[in-house]
């Protein structure tokens, strides 16, 4: 078990009526316990969905990287899906 704590920026281009939107983004994620270790995460992503109609949900699917800065796995990847309201 582990406790971590993600901080990052997500740019989305998504045209106004569009069905299809890509994102990008970087972050950190720290693990706190049971070693602090920081990593380093970019993402990449598309929103599927209408865009800007009040609170129309969109398919979110992330693809996202991380390298740790320490520990015996420093390289991880994981895929994300959700949804996101605009």
């Amino acid at each position: 078990m582990t406790f971590r704590v993600r901080a990052g920026y997500r740019g989305v281009y998504h045209p106004r009526g569009g069905v299809f939107g890509v994102l990008a983004g970087a972050g950190t994620t720290t693990e706190l316990w049971p070693v602090v270790r920081p990593s380093i995460s970019p993402e990449l992503g598309v929103h599927l969905g209408s865009c800007c109609r009040d609170f129309a949900p969109m398919v979110t699917l992330i693809l996202r990287g991380a390298v740790w800065l320490a520990g015996d796995d420093p390289l991880r990847a994981s895929a994300r899906a959700g949804w996101a309201f605009y």
